[in-house]
């Protein structure tokens, strides 16, 4: 494919990882991290992580999808209408992703 993209969070499901990803003019999406070369391997400053299994909120993405922890950005991490809103595209919540993740623009 030979695109560069952003990651912005990384979801960790059993054995596999996804990364929160945008391509330009569209909104964020999960993908599989198998699917891209890493390129750097540095992490964000101002990241946080959420295990879902010790949080009230997530705990429904462990149990019902088996992520067992995410890492991202503070509001993906803190909020889960956030995080629900990010993965149903609703516009609301994509707009405060946008405002969130500004500083970090694509190379």
């Amino acid at each position: 494919m030979g695109k560069n993209f952003l990651v912005y969070a990384l979801s960790f499901i059993f054995d596999r990882v996804d990364y929160l990803l945008r391509a330009p003019d569209q909104p964020p999406f999960w993908a599989p991290s198998n699917l891209f070369d890493l390129i750097d391997s540095q992490i964000p400053s101002g990241w946080e992580f959420c295990i879902t299994q010790s949080s009230a909120d997530y705990r429904v993405l462990f149990d019902v999808f088996g992520i067992h922890s995410i890492l991202g950005y503070s509001l993906l991490v803190n909020e889960y209408q956030h995080y629900v809103g990010i993965v149903e595209r609703e516009p609301r919540e994509v707009l405060k992703f946008m405002e969130s993740t500004l500083v970090r623009k694509e190379t």
